[in-house]
């Protein structure tokens, strides 16, 4: 039925450290792609090659693509809320720097922030607690320091 949790969400139906490598393929590929699994990953599953960590891992590496980035991307867009973002309105008086530009350059500071993090193979906590911006003016209007 389509209001069933199971016909809405996917449930494990087994502890992580026994998934299948079919289960891994699939793992990988709806985080990292929001997607199916693709005839690469389901033919490392059908060899038996998402077992291990370091398979795992190695794997998630080679899933790393401009389609991973656009799936991360929206991810992003849809869990910071840009949206609300891009139609904030603010009183002038109060915050004369605020305008429509300088929303998206809060928004693609943002991005650029998780990128760095995510793509980089920094510490994803970093993206609660940094003390830097990406190139970008919405921080340095706080006077925030750009990232080496």
């Amino acid at each position: 039925m389509p209001q069933s949790p199971h016909f809405l969400m996917r449930f494990e139906a087994t502890v992580p450290a026994r998934r299948t490598s079919r289960e891994n393929a699939a793992k990988l590929s709806f985080f990292l792609w929001d997607t199916i699994p693709n005839e690469w990953l389901l033919g490392l599953a059908d060899k038996n090659e998402l077992q291990t960590s370091e398979q795992i891992e190695a794997a998630a590496k080679r899933c790393s693509t401009p389609r991973a980035q656009g799936a991360m991307d929206e991810f992003l867009g849809q869990w910071m809320r840009f949206d609300r973002a891009m139609k904030t309105i603010r009183d002038r008086k109060f915050y004369p720097q605020f305008n429509t530009e300088m929303a998206a350059a809060m928004t693609e500071e943002t991005r650029r922030l998780f990128h760095h993090l995510v793509w980089g193979g920094q510490d994803f906590r970093q993206f609660f607690s940094a003390d830097y911006v990406r190139e970008c003016r919405s921080g340095q209007a706080h006077g925030l320091p750009e990232a080496d």
